[in-house]
């Protein structure tokens, strides 16, 4: 992400956001405008966090970038070009993935930035599955993507759709490149992209997410965040990216965005929620024998219920939902459930109700981003509404009484969002 992070308070409000806001893995952060000093504290205060910051300092007035890992991943950092260029491998017993990021300053020559990470690309791409992310400062407009594909003699052309469509000759410049090295564009692949850099002049795309032709197929979603939580941090929106993971009966999730967000999924509210393991390493012995020993309690009463199916598919159905349930309990569970678990072992009073008001505000983006015209204005305004409460919340400025109040609003906002509005004004105005 593109996001500066010299302000000691700023810094705090990055990392919760990272992990429990987003639910992020890995992220690479460019421009963080951090000195040596600055990169040493920004150590300090993700380690008591439970994370690590990887970081190289800036040589001139902006530049600096660094990578924020979460969770029980091995880190390599592959290689630094001064304060612009990184790149790490992460990865666990059954995947890897290499992330590239790179910040090209407006005053940097593209095509000497290009020049400089092609040799990277070629370097690093039989390592894991790679995913080149940066804040490129060029416009690529719906320019197609163009890849050589096995067992065709000429390149097809892949079509792009954006909000964004100017293209400057910098963007053409890039997407020339990224041809060059049979790569793709994935912002407006599939989806429309939206911008990702919002300023006073105007809108446009110019933080954008690369991957290889061949792991295109693993990619399951790209999306512009314009949630107001993260939107504070920077003038630059998030992007994340659904990869799934190339280890056995694995799926990973990489967020990204103009610096770059990769992880297994965590608790990311974009796209299905998905099975994994609950642990890396498939479980010791004990967590097979309790699987064992529920698999045969289990399918002896499938044995006995399924004299009654008259079908095979159902039989079938009914035999794989029982091994299911066996395993979630367990070796596996649901992602959900962690995250869900997570937040309710936070502190009781101020952190639980920012917590409340931020599920809260989750649902009443995803009624924003359903709703056209007017009615999405107003849904807008209610988002900065509740940013403000939420901010006021961690500020220790305002207590809220809003116990008791979820589920009564989970049962209104299914049928009408004025009353699930009504019930989130009525939560706040009690304190």
């Amino acid at each position: 992400m593109n996001v500066r992070l010299v302000d000691s308070e700023k810094r705090d409000y990055f990392l919760e956001c990272v992990k429990e806001g987003v639910g992020l893995d890995v992220c690479a952060v460019v421009d963080t405008g951090l000195s040596k000093a600055g990169n040493v504290a920004m150590e300090q205060v993700a380690a008591r966090k439970g994370m690590v910051w990887v970081g190289k300092g800036r040589k001139r007035r902006s530049g600096g970038m660094g990578f924020l890992v979460v969770g029980e991943w091995k880190i390599e950092v592959l290689k630094w070009v001064v304060d612009s260029v990184g790149w790490i491998q992460v990865s666990s017993k059954v995947e890897k993935l290499v992330v590239g990021a790179v910040y090209r300053a407006p005053s940097m020559n593209l095509g000497d930035v290009l020049a400089g990470i092609t040799g990277d690309v070629m370097r690093y791409r039989g390592r894991g599955t790679m995913v080149l992310v940066g804040d490129f400062n060029c416009r690529v407009g719906e320019l197609p993507n163009r890849v050589l594909v096995e067992g065709e003699e000429e390149t097809r052309e892949i079509r792009r759709k954006s909000e964004d469509k100017r293209v400057t000759s910098e963007g053409k410049q890039f997407m020339e490149w990224v041809r060059g090295l049979n790569l793709m564009v994935l912002n407006g692949h599939g989806v429309k992209a939206m911008p990702t850099s919002q300023q006073v002049k105007g809108s446009s795309v110019i933080d954008l997410v690369c991957v290889e032709y061949e792991a295109v197929s693993r990619i399951e979603e790209v999306r512009v965040w314009d949630d107001d939580i993260v939107a504070d941090l920077s003038d630059h929106r998030l992007v994340t990216v659904d990869v799934k993971g190339g280890g056995e009966n694995r799926e990973s999730e990489a967020r990204l965005d103009g610096g770059g967000v990769v992880g297994p999924e965590r608790s990311g509210e974009a796209g299905p929620r998905r099975k994994v393991w609950k642990r890396r390493d498939r479980g010791d012995e004990k967590h097979w024998d309790g699987f064992v020993k529920g698999c045969d309690v289990e399918l002896k009463e499938w044995c006995m219920e399924v004299r009654d199916v008259g079908d095979v598919e159902g039989a079938w159905e009914g035999w794989v939902g029982r091994v299911e349930r066996v395993a979630e309990d367990k070796i596996g569970e649901w992602r959900r459930g962690e995250a869900k678990a997570r937040r309710e072992r936070k502190d009781e009073g101020e952190e639980r109700q920012k917590w409340e008001l931020v599920q809260k505000r989750n649902e009443v983006r995803r009624l924003r981003d359903r709703a056209r015209g007017h009615e999405r204005e107003e849904w807008q305004e209610k988002l900065k509404m509740l940013k403000s409460e939420i901010r006021r919340v961690k500020q220790g400025s305002v207590r809220l009484e809003v116990e008791g109040v979820s589920e009564e609003i989970e049962k209104e906002v299914s049928k009408d969002p004025k009353v699930y509005w009504k019930k989130i004004n009525g939560g706040a105005a009690q304190g």
